[in-house]
């Protein structure tokens, strides 16, 4: 299942690159705007000829960003499918106690984003069309104006370059289909289209994922995700429960079917329309295995967590976005009035520039202080919005910032040269390693300090069989203690002195440790008895060196004494096997939730 959250942020990277291939584009098309005769002197079809001479030169310019796009794509594929994989995988060994190869999550990552890429072709096709008809549209306005005297040529072409910036380029985006009246369309900028199509590919791959999961661990429950400031249609079904393969009743409970309750597919039942149906156009609900007895994830009317009422949260973002919009606007205009100027630097066309920097300045005023406003109506320590830089680009970041947002701060981590089995993945150089502290039920601040001395470790660690300990404070991600300053002498072990550790009974807030495993295997046995056996620890991290993250919070310090009673039990017969076989007991059997375990990469 990926989040709404998830689902909401997905194509978001490849969308940032679109944003910066469009300014590109509009930079070269003011240019030859600029450069043409727009005088009248030049008859329509001159004009005609010049934009159908022009695919050659706005293909270069998309071309040039292809190994960029190809990255940023398989990223959020693997991203996304990852994060969903996990938290089935969870849910079936919750509900089925079976555990299922990888091999499918590989599979299904490669199909998605090759469908991806061929989905994108497509949209540079029509990005190229566009950029030549928008073209073709103000320059031919541009000519008529000067031609009729409405306007002298100077200012008909000052018009024409500054609307076809603002306009930005658009692609058609289908919308619904209608059997009836057949498909319908809009027009979106070029970055939400590519993003609604990228979102729309993740989000069903995973959704076939999850299926493909639910049926090999023939699991018949399917929960439904839900969020605030849901369509009408999609409120009626999101949230709830449904069976796969029909209505049934279990324990005086009626379950509807799952097709027909969400209109999955669009096979049958009341919500069949693209727009109305689970997993349909640009929707952010998703699916995940489930079990009658269950503890649920979502419910079907979400409140928002500031306490601001569901449609208030959802008009407040609503309108962020419009701001966001009227910001790239803005950027766009002031780009190609400055190649304007730049060509011809008149008082006149600095007035313009410096015009619309205060038009500019003005806008992102009015954003903090609208952000700001709607935050103040929260509850203590909420927020219904935060500022959204990334929406706000409109190709006026230096370029080689879009491959460090993607690369996530590269490098984080510092890999020697030499590689072998136990050398660190380059994925933990990737925003998908960072998204999985993200989501780890911390504080910000401590996350984010997880995510840094993980990144402190695997560096010190690359290519050995070596561990690192870290420690930080549970509320604020302070350093309290490390042992990364001692050589290690024992492969596959690590712990803390006696200094350290008096550290972190000086600690109030208790701690969050970090550290590593070579062979990136899951929290081992001894991982959750220490965490259950020091109240001081209030989550362990572990990380390894494939790029995996794990996060486990013991609630209950009997855990520990569960967990060595089976162990003693069973080590006679068992040996070396006997600490895995009684956590993996402990885990399927922990009804009342006393670990928190979840693997978020």
């Amino acid at each position: 299942m990926l989040t709404p959250e998830q689902a909401e942020g997905a194509g978001e990277l490849v969308a940032e690159v679109y944003r910066q291939i469009e300014a590109e584009l509009l930079e070269y098309l003011v240019a030859k705007m600029i450069e043409g005769d727009v005088s009248g002197q030049r008859a329509a079809t001159a004009l005609n000829l010049l934009a159908q001479s022009m695919p050659t030169e706005l293909k270069k310019i998309i071309d040039a960003h292809a190994d960029e796009i190809d990255d940023t794509v398989r990223q959020e594929v693997e991203s996304a499918l990852s994060a969903s994989d996990a938290f089935d995988l969870a849910r079936i060994t919750a509900a089925a106690g079976v555990t299922l190869a990888d091999s499918a999550l590989t599979a299904q990552t490669a199909a998605v984003a090759t469908g991806a890429r061929d989905v994108l072709a497509r949209d540079n096709l029509d990005l190229s069309a566009a950029a030549r008809s928008k073209f073709l549209q103000w320059s031919t306005w541009a000519a008529t104006q000067a031609a009729t005297g409405n306007m002298t040529a100077d200012k008909a072409l000052h018009r024409a370059v500054r609307e076809l910036a603002k306009g930005g380029l658009g692609i058609e985006f289908v919308t619904y289909r209608d059997e009836g009246t057949g498909k319908v369309t809009v027009t979106n900028r070029v970055d939400v289209a590519v993003q609604r199509h990228l979102r729309t590919l993740i989000a069903q791959g995973a959704a076939e994922l999850t299926m493909a999961r639910i049926q090999d661990a023939r699991v018949e429950f399917v929960e439904v995700s839900s969020h605030y400031g849901s369509r009408p249609s999609h409120a009626e079904w999101q949230g709830r429960c449904y069976h796969v393969g029909g209505a049934v009743e279990v324990d005086g409970v009626r379950y509807e079917d799952f097709e027909f309750g969400t209109g999955y597919k669009g096979t049958c039942g009341p919500y069949t329309a693209l727009g109305d149906q689970l997993l349909g156009v640009n929707c952010r609900h998703s699916f995940a295995p489930w079990q009658p007895g269950m503890p649920r994830a979502y419910s079907p009317d979400p409140e928002h967590p500031s306490g601001i009422p569901s449609d208030e949260a959802y008009a407040l973002a609503q309108r962020q976005r419009a701001r966001e919009r009227r910001i790239r606007e803005t950027k766009r205009e002031l780009a190609a009035a400055e190649q304007l100027w730049a060509a011809d630097p008149t008082a006149e066309h600095r007035a313009e520039v410096d015009k619309l920097k205060l038009k500019l300045r003005r806008q992102q005023e009015g954003m903090r202080k609208f952000i700001k406003e709607a935050n103040a109506k929260c509850k203590p320590g909420t927020e219904v919005l935060h500022r959204q830089p990334r929406r706000e680009w409109a190709g006026d970041r230096p370029k080689s910032a879009i491959m460090e947002n993607m690369r996530h701060k590269e490098p984080l981590v510092k890999m020697a040269k030499d590689r072998n089995a136990l050398s660190v993945s380059p994925a933990v150089n990737a925003k998908g390693f960072h998204d999985a502290f993200s989501a780890m039920p911390v504080p910000k601040p401590v996350a984010e300090s997880a995510y840094r001395e993980a990144g402190r470790i695997l560096s010190a660690c690359d290519g050995t069989e070596f561990e690192h300990l870290v420690a930080i404070d549970a509320r604020t991600g302070v350093l309290v203690a490390d042992n990364l300053d001692v050589a290690p002498t024992r492969a596959r072990a690590t712990g803390f002195r006696n200094s350290d550790i008096a550290k972190i009974r000086q600690c109030s807030g208790g701690v969050v440790t970090i550290h590593n495993h070579p062979g990136s295997k899951q929290p081992s046995f001894r991982d959750v008895v220490t965490a259950a056996e020091n109240a001081e620890v209030r989550a362990s991290i572990v990380v390894g060196h494939d790029g995996s993250v794990w996060y486990v919070s013991v609630n209950d310090p009997s855990v520990a004494d569960q967990l060595l009673a089976a162990y003693n039990e069973s080590k006679a017969y068992l040996g070396e096997f006997a600490e895995q076989a009684a956590l993996k007991t402990m885990l399927e059997d922990d009804k009342s939730n006393l670990i928190d375990w979840r693997r978020l990469r």
